[in-house]
């Protein structure tokens, strides 16, 4: 063994300077030299699995490439023209899903990056994938930090897909030819975990299908899905798996994590859920706050759903199974008018706080509409992890990519054909979504992903925020042309803080859940209406029917008072009401456009109490 970069590798290896005094580097080299008996002039390029050989690999393979594809794709879109390649290998280091500009192919094939090829330590020295898959952990391998010759003209960053026992299932590498640095390799190596932690989290929902999921995040909200950290229970509360974040915030070993009762690992850290279901939790080791919300989600649909029957025409005041309450003469006039412009081929907007009842009353337009004896499919946009969107929406060809299922996937969009598709959350759609969903609106065509042809799909579509989409245009966050497509008809639903309606509505939805629950509907004492009329409703429809099924789980008797009330609801200070009024006050002004008697009647008070109230509040 001789050459500069050798003496290198010897010096650093044997207490030197080297690989820019990375230690997981110099680790490395160590067991090429020392365990695998390598030398860095006698590697060549990797071994490259025959046809069928490949096929063994891949068919064990096919969900998660099927979930992995669509963050793939978004990543090398993201990183593409700076001439770098993406790619997906296996626990045995074998690349089964790769994505390279045509520039780059006859470039890339040279150093052997090409489906089918494996890269592991104990072959091809220190590399991306092999060393990723020994360490576990995230890293960069920057030009000549390689063992082999061969390759140090590339330099690779990767991230593993963590599988059960926290051993890498896969491992997600981007790659370049061109000159960089370790700097910006470091920073790269934070996209590219947070694209492996995605996928991550979307294979651990698959996998453990029908079981109870406990999502867990330091910060306040789960609106990125790697920031989560994930738990999976049994019908007892044992943890029976979990993603790699999950001892590190729990604060246990990952040995003994599988099978400890999750109430042994947590205590409460506040006083009840808030309006999204989530709550604060404290690990019993440590003394850092984690907010966990419990799913139960479906597996991914990753190939097409059965023919089902077509749905019968339900009667306008029920959807589910459940009383719809959208009850409010202005309400009911903006819907009557929706329904005439869907069925018109008009795109309709509902605007709504979060929990108000968007979905509720797009699936109340579907069941009016003319297209009610088809399908109505909805897809929320902030509830799926961004990278099974693009599948979920415009499904993929049968064979059309690598590890793509056999049958493929129709999506949501030819499910919805002839009937109406919803998108809910649509201000959290993409930007590059964004592009291909105004082509659909626009030609009635699109290509499934993977595909080379178009297909034709008759869709009306209801899209819903609880953000002001107007607004995100103007911050460059939604595409504009977009948003004058989806904004045919702008229907908006007022908070229940708002509704003229809304003591019948709290009365009704308490009633239901105490139906549910095999109880008549009891009474509510002056106190528990008071504080129920009093409260501002955050989580509106949602927090409501939180509270009505509290209630409902305790009630011994016929009366509901404040002990059966949530203490979120009871708890609030009387000190906080003044602010409370001041703020219902203004809504209600806002929304009747200034007009006094306009603002009464969406409080279901007289204009002389409106007065009176205001003069209260110090408003004019």
């Amino acid at each position: 063994m001789a050459g500069e970069h050798a003496n290198r590798i010897v010096s650093a290896v044997g207490g030197g300077t080297g690989a820019h005094g990375d230690p997981a580097i110099i680790a490395s080299w160590r067991r090429c030299l020392e365990d695998h008996a390598l030398e860095p002039d006698r590697i060549g390029p990797p071994r490259m699995l025959t046809g069928a050989e490949l096929k063994d690999v891949l068919t064990p393979a096919e969900a998660l490439l099927a979930i992995a594809t669509p963050e793939m794709d978004r990543l090398h879109l993201r990183l593409a023209d700076s001439d770098y390649v993406v790619s997906l290998a296996t626990a045995e280091g074998v690349t089964v899903s790769f994505r390279c500009a045509r520039k780059l192919e006859s470039e890339m094939h040279g150093f052997g990056l090409a489906p089918g090829t494996v890269w592991t330590e104990d072959r091809q020295g220190t590399n991306g994938i092999g060393t990723c898959l020994r360490t576990g952990e995230a890293l960069s391998v920057v030009a000549d930090d390689h063992f082999g010759d061969f390759v140090t003209k590339l330099s690779c960053t990767v991230a593993p897909v963590m599988g059960r026992g926290r051993r890498p299932a896969f491992v997600l590498n981007v790659t370049t030819p061109r000159s960089t640095d370790h700097e910006v390799q470091r920073i790269l190596r934070g996209v590219v975990s947070h694209s492996a932690r995605r996928i991550e989290n979307a294979w651990f929902n698959h996998r453990n299908g029908g079981m109870r999921i406990v999502r867990l995040t330091p910060h306040g909200d789960f609106l990125d899905a790697a920031a989560e950290a994930r738990l999976a229970l049994d019908d007892e509360g044992r943890v029976r798996d979990a993603t790699g974040m999950a001892a590190g915030l729990c604060g246990i070993s990952p040995e003994t994590l599988v099978g400890i009762r999750f109430k042994t690992l947590f205590r409460s850290a506040d006083d009840g859920p808030r309006a999204d279901g989530a709550t604060w939790l404290a690990p019993r080791q440590g003394d850092r706050r984690l907010l966990a919300k419990v799913d139960r989600p479906a597996r991914p649909r990753l190939r097409p759903a059965p023919a089902r029957p077509q749905p019968a025409r339900t009667p306008p005041a029920v959807v589910e199974g459940v009383r719809l309450h959208l009850a409010a003469p202005a309400l009911d006039a903006q819907v009557s008018r929706a329904r005439k412009l869907l069925d018109a081929g008009l795109p309709i907007l509902v605007q709504g706080e979060t929990g108000a009842g968007k979905s509720l009353l797009a699936r109340r337009l579907h069941q009016l509409s003319r297209r009610s004896a088809k399908p109505f499919e909805a897809l929320n946009c902030a509830a799926i992890p961004a990278t099974l969107i693009e599948a979920e929406l415009f499904g993929y060809r049968p064979g059309a990519f690598t590890g793509a299922a056999r049958e493929g996937s129709r999506g949501r969009l030819l499910d919805a054909d002839g009937g109406v598709l919803f998108l809910d959350e649509i201000g959290d759609m993409p930007l590059d979504l964004q592009s291909r969903l105004l082509h659909v609106l626009s030609e009635r065509t699109f290509t499934p992903l993977g595909g080379s042809g178009a297909v034709s799909v008759d869709v009306a579509v209801i899209s819903a925020s609880h953000r002001d989409v107007a607004a995100l245009v103007s911050e460059g966050r939604f595409r504009e042309d977009l948003y004058h497509r989806l904004n045919g008809a702008r229907l908006a639903i007022p908070p229940l803080r708002l509704r003229e309606d809304r003591g019948a509505v709290i009365e009704a939805i308490f009633a239901e859940e105490a139906e549910r629950a095999g109880l008549p509907a009891g009474r509510f004492t002056e106190a528990a209406r008071a504080r129920l009329s009093a409260h501002l409703w955050p989580g509106n429809l949602r927090e409501l029917r939180h509270a009505a099924r509290y209630a409902a789980a305790l009630r011994e008797g016929e009366e509901v008072g404040l002990d059966l009330l949530p203490p979120a609801i009871v708890g609030e200070a009387s000190e906080a009401e003044p602010a409370a009024e001041i703020d219902r006050l203004r809504a209600a002004l806002d929304l009747a456009g200034g007009s006094a008697a306009g603002a009464a009647k969406r409080l279901g008070i007289s204009r002389a109490t409106f007065y009176r109230r205001m003069k209260a509040a110090g408003l004019t």
